[in-house]
């Protein structure tokens, strides 16, 4: 509940570079890849990615951004048009379920940045993490809490991290029981 609390007009908060950059540390993406980055904003993840090599397609809802593409990244049938092996993005998170799934549909690797709070909750986010378990490969929490507010005083009271799935990857195909599983039918 955001009650009594402003949100940036379409959930819009930057992403500091030094996250991206650790992100490629803990997992490496390879230069050949296309990568999509759907929410693309002013650009804080998809600069970088094109400053190291990376060939990016970019996109957002927000016609005042610069962007290849300007489409609702939780219409299916935008992003089924984009060809791209990997996604990245910091999606809004009043609709990263919606752009989850969608990636997922598109993409062999999906890579967001989301509050670790999406672990929990609604039932349609714990159908398609329960649907994707066996291709999370891994979630990465971020501390200290990073700050999202462009005014940069205080810092968000929600811990994120990245999450990445990659539809390549089994733990079933190792033999090992999924380290992300969910216990949803105990009510």
């Amino acid at each position: 509940n955001m009650a009594g609390k402003s949100r940036m007009p379409l959930d819009f908060y930057p992403t500091s570079q030094k996250l991206t950059e650790q992100l490629l540390l803990k997992y490496p993406i390879s230069t050949d890849k296309v990568i999509l980055e759907p929410c693309s904003g002013k650009g804080h993840i998809s600069n970088y990615l094109k400053e190291l090599g990376y060939l990016v397609i970019t996109n957002d809802i927000d016609t005042n951004q610069i962007a290849d593409t300007y489409y609702d990244a939780t219409n299916l049938n935008y992003l089924s048009n984009l060809n791209c092996d990997v996604v990245l993005t910091n999606p809004p998170f009043n609709v990263a379920t919606e752009i989850l799934a969608n990636s997922l549909d598109i993409a062999d690797e999906v890579i967001m940045l989301l509050r670790l709070s999406f672990l929990e909750g609604c039932k349609s986010r714990r159908d398609l993490l329960n649907a994707y378990k066996d291709n999370l490969v891994k979630v990465i929490p971020i501390s200290p809490r990073p700050c999202f507010k462009l005014d940069s005083k205080g810092s968000d009271s929600v811990t994120v991290a990245w999450f990445i799935w990659n539809k390549q990857f089994s733990w079933k195909q190792l033999d090992i029981n999924y380290p992300f599983d969910f216990i949803t039918n105990w009510k």
